[in-house]
């Protein structure tokens, strides 16, 4: 077992201990026959309520809520093989694990794919030297983060790692594709406002109601009235009414 599980599972348990001395603790006040153990009750009240410094440490912008989840989810991948694997194998099966949730959380919107690139990239420096560290001991640490280093420019080499760029990418892709169809959307509408705006004032300056105005441009008021409710017309009947005007239908449309 790696430091890295030995740490989890060690601080997993400190918090139960503590509860369970203080209890001691308290009964043995109450009975009169002095302390259980009080330095061994501070002991674990600080551990317990210390930050583990090997705690997994989760990418710039990852939802803190999946934090717990996806620990487990990395950490049960990292141990569950049939014989011990080396590590480079451990850490990819962990970046596995990391990467298919990050990836449905980037799919639900939820963590931007712009962060995503890079978080991957911090997630799997980190795996890499807590597994090194975890699995050499006491290495001096040039040695370890040597280690590490080979560790992770071969899996940033895989097909594993190519897959989860390329899926972040076609998210990428079609945020910005969405995005350009929104800013085409707004552009035709804004212009065929713009199209109503002179379509009224050409009506209020030449003293024409709607009817007048529908039949000198042969058409009709209630497509006159659509027309001004959704900027939307068929191309000939924008023609005609453009032609009422005295302007062709690409004067009347442009700015």
């Amino acid at each position: 077992m790696t430091a890295l599980r030995c740490n989890y599972f060690l601080f997993s348990l400190c918090k139960p201990l503590c509860c369970t001395i203080s209890a001691l603790n308290e009964k043995a006040r109450r009975d009169g026959r002095g302390f259980f153990d009080e330095r061994l009750e501070t002991l674990i009240v600080s551990l317990s309520s210390r930050r583990r410094k090997d705690a997994m440490q989760f990418p710039y912008g990852f939802p803190a809520k999946y934090n717990a989840g996806t620990e487990a989810k990395v950490l049960t991948a990292m141990r569950d093989f049939k014989v011990d694997p080396s590590p480079q194998i451990r850490v990819l099966a962990g970046m596995n694990a990391f990467a298919n949730a990050a990836l449905t959380i980037v799919r639900r919107g939820e963590w931007k794919a712009e962060l995503a690139h890079p978080g991957f990239e911090q997630f799997l420096t980190w795996l890499s030297m807590s597994e090194c560290q975890g699995v050499f001991g006491r290495l001096p640490s040039s040695m370890s983060d040597n280690m590490s280093y080979q560790i992770k420019i071969s899996i940033m080499g895989s097909e594993s790692w190519i897959g989860y760029m390329r899926k972040l990418a076609k998210f990428s892709n079609a945020k910005i594709s969405k995005s350009s169809k929104r800013n085409r959307k707004s552009a035709r509408s804004s212009t065929k406002t713009k199209s109503v705006r002179k379509m009224e004032k050409y009506r209020v300056n030449h003293a024409l109601t709607w009817a007048e105005f529908a039949k000198i441009a042969d058409t009709t008021e209630r497509t006159l009235r659509r027309f001004r409710k959704t900027g939307k017309l068929r191309g000939n009947i924008l023609a005609s009414i453009a032609l009422a005007m005295g302007t062709t239908k690409e004067k009347l449309l442009s700015d």
